[in-house]
């Protein structure tokens, strides 16, 4: 048995809508989220949309640390709720996206993938001195953790929550950072056609359009796009309106 999983709270609604209805056009798969302080009017309308909404209650971290660019202080505890994912031990394999992503194409096949643990390279820049960008490119030993593949079990659950306050990652104090310690090296390598981030839209276009034919999901890394007014918007944005509106 699969699943379709993602972490939301009140400011990240309407993403989480779009979402759903972005799986809905290709899969039937159950589709769970874990809330995070939801007020009870956005728990119904998520319910309303076919969601099993889920409450475990809340995980934090002492090692998290909000970037300048979240507005909400709480943003980076929020996101180590995502350690729930661990504990849906009904289903065989979940996948885990952010509830700032849109799912383009059907991705149902992943869950065949024969591996416990996958995530798509993170998109990273390389800095010299004088701050001069030096390079930038998909990492080989960095995952970003918007979009997991994952086998639920107990006992990494356990181990997750033991951890959660002990590991150091000083230029990423965040789940992702937390994940990338935990699975060093022992990760299944994605293509980045399933975590296609607005960084690399933005700052790499020659790379996005060698793989714009393939993308299956679209995350939209920092401005969201329910955010910005469609008119004058970018185009991947448009595509999220579409879905939105649809």
């Amino acid at each position: 048995m699969y699943g379709y999983v993602t972490l939301t709270s009140n400011e990240f609604v309407q993403g989480t809508v779009c979402l759903l209805k972005s799986l809905r056009r290709f899969t039937d798969i159950p589709f769970n989220v874990i809330d995070i302080d939801l007020a009870d009017e956005n728990r119904l309308l998520l319910e309303n949309y076919g969601a099993i909404v889920r409450n475990f209650g809340r995980i934090g971290s002492t090692q998290a640390k909000t970037q300048p660019w979240h507005k909400n202080k709480d943003f980076a505890n929020n996101c180590f709720n995502k350690l729930h994912i661990w504990n849906l031990v009904e289903y065989d394999k979940v996948i885990y996206l952010d509830s700032d992503m849109l799912v383009v194409k059907n991705i149902d096949h992943l869950f065949e993938l024969d591996v416990e643990f996958a995530a798509c390279p993170s998109y990273v820049n390389v800095y010299g001195k004088n701050k001069k960008l030096l390079n930038s490119n998909w990492s080989d030993n960095y995952f970003n953790a918007g979009f997991l593949l994952i086998e639920p079990h107990e006992s990494v659950y356990g181990e997750l929550l033991s951890l959660k306050d002990m590991f150091i990652c000083n230029h990423d104090p965040s789940d992702q950072g937390f994940l990338n310690s935990y699975y060093k090296d022992n990760w299944h390598k994605l293509s980045s056609i399933y975590n296609a981030t607005r960084r690399v839209f933005t700052a790499a276009r020659d790379k996005w359009d060698e793989m714009s034919a393939e993308i299956s999901v679209i995350h939209y890394t920092i401005e969201k796009p329910w955010l910005v007014s469609v008119e004058g918007c970018e185009e991947i944005e448009k595509l999220w309106w579409e879905c939105y509106s649809s």
